[in-house]
């Protein structure tokens, strides 16, 4: 689960990884990326399959947004359907499957109106993204994620604005961070960065994400999972993504397999609508994670050194939330238990990343 990708598109991928990048982003990659954006089509957002059930509302992102919203039964696959999911359980059987509850998971701090603000000093010259991180509303107990991306994401419901941080760190009595981005009008967002100026300033390059879809997008809530339901598109991470080819509506990618079967970031699986989830003999958190897998699909927004499905961290809470939801399962033995084989591909609108 690397920023490489969505930090620059193609243009830096190679240089990050290395160590840096010479130039700024914003400045390379801007006009490349608007025209991307606008010539651009959304994900699929087909309508309910039981329009009358009872949802929750998603704590993030609008509730039309692809995140949010339910998949027709009769939602189109894609002619490579099952070649995806071949090359996925490929994926699952040699490099293995997880939940990322704490290593490359992501910390969500929900902070009230009041909380301080900070600068979080960028590691490279990136003019808009530093003055969206100029005045940060962190905690002072805010603690990125275990591992290499060093995530973390604040979300201000006062202000509807997330702000969302790759390796994120203190350094010298100060607040660092890789890169990252802020997401403004958050309730109306369609969970993805785009080309804006108001009500504040944003870019498709922007966000944690290699795909540069929104932080949030797919994290299953500590809430939702003691709720025992999740209203929302779970998000994945996998070994081998397609290189430089995404799906709509990601704007990025840090894929590296050039073969045309390979999958790429942004695509959108869904569990097959007529598998009895219930009967199922997995883990109870399996089954939550399934039904929404079934309702709202899950989408490939990274690359990952295992099929891993992300979680939110539980490093701010009193104790350990997982010892009761995992109920004696490890994250590993959750996530392996999931019906892989049973997912497809919905049509895909893939394009150059």
């Amino acid at each position: 689960m690397r920023k490489a990708g969505s930090m620059v598109g193609a243009v830096c991928a190679a240089a990050v990884l290395a160590g840096g990048c010479g130039d700024d982003p914003e400045q390379v990659t801007v006009t490349e990326t608007v025209t991307r954006t606008d010539t651009r089509q959304d994900a699929p957002t087909p309508k309910a399959t039981t329009p009358s059930e009872s949802t929750a509302r998603p704590e993030f992102y609008a509730p039309d947004s692809p995140w949010n919203t339910p998949i027709a039964n009769e939602a189109a696959l894609d002619p490579r359907s099952a070649r995806y999911i071949d090359r996925l359980q490929r994926m699952v059987d040699i490099d293995g499957t997880t939940v990322a509850i704490e290593t490359f998971s992501i910390p969500i701090y929900r902070v009230g109106p009041d909380q301080a603000r900070v600068r979080v000093e960028l590691d490279r010259r990136a003019p808009a993204l530093q003055r969206a991180f100029d005045a940060v509303p962190v905690p002072d107990d805010a603690k990125a994620a275990d591992g290499t991306d060093r995530a973390l994401l604040i979300y201000q419901e006062s202000t509807d604005t997330i702000w969302e941080f790759w390796r994120f760190r203190r350094e010298n009595g100060g607040l660092r961070a890789g890169w990252g981005g802020r997401m403004a009008d958050v309730s109306k967002n369609p969970g993805y960065y785009r080309m804006r100026t108001e009500p504040e300033i944003e870019k498709p390059f922007w966000g944690f994400n290699a795909t540069n879809l929104g932080g949030a997008t797919g994290v299953m809530t500590i809430d939702e999972l003691r709720r025992g339901r999740i209203d929302h598109v779970l998000a994945l991470a996998i070994p081998e993504a397609r290189k430089d080819v995404c799906a709509a509506p990601a704007n990025g990618t840090d894929g590296a397999t050039e073969e045309p079967d390979a999958i790429p970031e942004g695509a959108r699986f869904r569990l097959d609508p007529d598998l009895d989830v219930d009967a199922l003999d997995v883990p109870e958190m399996t089954k939550i994670m399934a039904r929404a897998a079934q309702r709202y699909g899950v989408v490939v927004t990274n690359r990952g050194g295992a099929v891993a499905f992300w979680a939110e961290d539980p490093s701010q809470y009193d104790g350990d939330p997982y010892e009761d939801l995992l109920d004696g399962s490890s994250p590993a033995e959750v996530a392996q238990a999931f019906p892989f084989d049973r997912l497809q591909t919905l049509k895909l609108q893939t394009r150059a990343c």
